[in-house]
């Protein structure tokens, strides 16, 4: 069995030399959830949004477009720096960015009025661990998960 510290040595190694390709790639900065995602979050002008597992931070910036605050928060610090710069040459500065893993979010409960994570739910070590520790740092919101399985439902 993995330890998590393996995990997380494994995914950094696996994604983190990647992350300009990330940027990069029409797959993950294109699609119908990206779309899907603005028009959900259109009526959440100053909400807080902690994008879990935010990769190249394509739902990062398209959150980040609506809503007040955007936190980037990835295990990857090359994913970050990505993240970081992107979001700068975009304008967008109301993202930050925290890195760390999933199971363990540094976030205080209620601290976020909404998570998202997009294409990252297949890299948690433990993923009902990661996503239902994941619902108290939302007041009152709501947690959206789109890995392919369009995975929608109230934080709680």
């Amino acid at each position: 069995m993995e330890s998590k510290n393996s995990h997380s040595q494994t995914v950094d190694k696996q994604f983190g030399s990647q992350a300009q390709d990330y940027l990069t790639s029409t797959v993950h900065s294109q699609g119908p959830d990206l779309q899907r995602l603005a028009q959900l979050l259109q009526s959440h002008p100053d909400a807080r949004v902690i994008d879990l597992g935010c990769g190249a931070g394509h739902a990062s910036f398209v959150a980040a477009k609506a809503v007040k605050e955007v936190v980037a928060y990835d295990l990857s610090a090359q994913m970050l720096e990505v993240v970081s710069q992107a979001a700068k040459d975009k304008g967008l500065a109301n993202i930050s960015v925290e890195r760390g893993v999933a199971e363990s979010l540094p976030f205080a409960d209620g601290s976020a009025d909404i998570i998202i994570s997009r294409y990252s739910a297949h890299q948690l070590a433990r993923r009902r661990s990661g996503t239902a520790r994941s619902a108290p740092r939302v007041e009152a919101g709501r947690y959206h998960d789109h890995d392919g399985s369009g995975f929608d439902r109230p934080a709680g």
